[in-house]
C-alpha cells in the first residue's frame, strides 16, 4: 500500500517533529509489522451460539475494543524506532555480543525482534544512559512476574509511578528514577506487582 503525496507529506512531517529519522514509507512497514506481531489469533470457525457467548463478554475480536492492541502496536513502534542493535548494546555495556543476547534470553535486558537485517533483535535505547546501563535495571527487570512481557515492562519503565518521586514532589518515571540514582529496590517493589 502506497500512502497519497499529501499522507506521506504529512507523516514525512510527523515524523521529523518528533525526532525519528524514517520516512513515511519505513513507518507504514513498521506499522505493519507492529500490528501482526500483536495481531489477535483468529479463531477456528465458531458456532452462531458460541460466538454470541464470547461477544457478550467483549472476548470476540470483532466485537472488542481495538485500543489497547493499537496502543502495543504504537509503543511496539516507538520502542523499535528509539532502539540499538545488539552490537550498540554490547559496546554501551562493555561486554560481547553473545552476553547481550544472553541477557535478553535471561530476562535481564529487554529487546523486541525486528524483521529486518541479520541481527533481528532490538533493545529500547531507554536502557542506557550517559553511554551505560541503566543502574539495576537488570535487576528491577529479573524481578518481573513469568507473565510481564516486554511491552508492559517497557511501559511501566517509561511512565511516571506515584510511588516514585522526585524532590519536588512530582511522580518519576522508573527509568528515570534509575537514571538519577534512585534504589533499585523500590523499583523491583513496584514491577514485582504488574
Amino acid at each position: 500500500m502506497q500512502p497519497s503525496e499529501a499522507l506521506q507529506q504529512s507523516l514525512d512531517h510527523a515524523l521529523k517533529q518528533h525526532g525519528f529519522r524514517s520516512d513515511a514509507g519505513q513507518f507504514l512497514r513498521q506499522i505493519d509489522t507492529a500490528l501482526e506481531a500483536i495481531r489477535a489469533p483468529r479463531p477456528a470457525s465458531l458456532s452462531a451460539a458460541e460466538k454470541d457467548a464470547l461477544a457478550s463478554v467483549g472476548a470476540l475480536a470483532e466485537e472488542a475494543d481495538e485500543t489497547p492492541r493499537l496502543q502495543a502496536a504504537a509503543l511496539r513502534m516507538a520502542l523499535l524506532q528509539d532502539s540499538v542493535p545488539v552490537a550498540e548494546a554490547a559496546r554501551l555495556c562493555g561486554v560481547k555480543d553473545s552476553r547481550i543476547r544472553q541477557r535478553l534470553i535471561d530476562g535481564s535486558l529487554l529487546g523486541l525482534r525486528s524483521a529486518s537485517g541479520r541481527d533481528a533483535w532490538r533493545l529500547p535505547a531507554f536502557q542506557f544512559d550517559g553511554g551505560r546501563e541503566l543502574p539495576g535495571l537488570g535487576q528491577v527487570l529479573k524481578a518481573r512476574r513469568p507473565g510481564c512481557d516486554t511491552l508492559a515492562a517497557a511501559s511501566f519503565l517509561i511512565t511516571p509511578q506515584p510511588d516514585l518521586l522526585a524532590e519536588t514532589g512530582e511522580p518519576m518515571t522508573p527509568r528515570d528514577w534509575l537514571a538519577t540514582g534512585g534504589q533499585a529496590a523500590a523499583v523491583i517493589e513496584l514491577i514485582a506487582g504488574i
